[in-house]
């Protein structure tokens, strides 16, 4: 059984700055606080889950995330995720 994705992604990374403002209201400056990307996912109707991605500080400005990242975070888990996909459901799930 291969494994399917059905996911609801951010439409964009959170690219979380100060602004500073100056006083008639013009941009004066900024700071990079962190940058985020949270992804959702279900797999074979039982399994759900998140995989948020987080880089704090001004190196995050030197990063980028998409969904793209989580995908291949599941595939590299596949061989340990295929055994549960394949299990019979328990009674408690």
């Amino acid at each position: 059984m291969a494994i399917r994705f059905r996911s609801e992604a951010r439409p964009a990374p959170g690219d979380n700055r100060y602004h500073i403002y100056g006083r008639h209201g013009y941009l004066r400056g900024e700071r990079v606080v962190d940058r985020t990307s949270t992804f959702v996912f279900f797999l074979a109707n039982r399994f759900f889950g998140t995989i948020t991605a987080f880089v704090q500080g001004p190196r995050a400005i030197a990063f980028s995330f998409s969904s793209k990242r989580a995908v291949q975070l599941l595939r590299a888990l596949r061989p340990q995720l295929e055994p549960l996909l394949h299990a019979a459901p328990t009674a408690h799930g």
